[in-house]
């Protein structure tokens, strides 16, 4: 049986190092980014039309397209 911090330590394993891009980017979203930030995984923001890039670019996020995300990123998230 693998206990909980080996299962955590596996989450985070997986995502070190790689390049994620979150798609409809929202609070749940942004939470997420922040905590794959942490583990050193490079965090890509797809915004749906008309939100406002500003806020998330002052917080170190690269704001980019769908398709641009789909050429750049190991992992896609959806939310």
């Amino acid at each position: 049986m693998i206990k909980q911090r080996d299962s955590e330590d596996l989450i985070h394993s997986y995502f070190r190092n790689k390049t994620v891009a979150i798609i409809g980017y929202d609070e749940q979203g942004y939470q997420h980014a922040k905590k794959l930030r942490e583990l050193n995984a490079e965090v890509l923001v797809v915004l749906r039309d008309g939100t406002e890039e500003a806020h998330w670019k002052k917080e170190g996020f690269e704001v980019i397209s769908v398709w641009e995300a789909v050429d750049r990123a190991t992992i896609l998230q959806v939310w």
